[in-house]
């Protein structure tokens, strides 16, 4: 866990459940994006880039989303992953669960949960050039 992330995720903890009750994330896309955007600090060379979030995904029905986040600046040393899995149908999907709920409140509630767990499974991977 990279503690400086947590500790950015959590000063945005409030605005991020105000976007969620507002529009909540249609995808694990849309949560990792809002994640990156928040943990990352402009300036700061090495720290992941919005713009550089690359998704693997070879499941089907069910399987492993992996995004890999590229660092900012030229030719970025620094890489960022993290995980989430997922399924077909809302008893073995975390996000689907989250969107069959009626309480918006609640809702909005599980899915700062569930970005905060993508914030605290994040691992850097850095290449030989640092």
């Amino acid at each position: 866990m990279i503690e400086r992330f947590v500790k950015r995720f959590d000063a945005a903890r409030e605005t991020l459940k105000a976007k969620y009750l507002a529009e909540p994330p249609s995808s694990y896309d849309d949560i990792v994006k809002d994640v990156v955007g928040i943990v990352s600090d402009p300036e700061v060379d090495s720290d992941p880039d919005v713009d550089r979030i690359v998704k693997v995904d070879h499941g089907d029905y069910q399987g492993m989303l992996l995004f890999v986040i590229g660092g900012s600046g030229y030719q970025p040393h620094s890489y960022w992953v993290t995980d989430v899995s997922y399924g077909s149908c809302s008893g073995c999907d975390t996000l689907q669960r989250i969107n069959d709920m009626t309480d918006r409140d609640e809702a909005a509630g599980d899915c700062v949960t569930l970005a905060l767990h993508l914030v605290q499974s994040m691992k850097q991977v850095t290449g030989g050039g640092e």
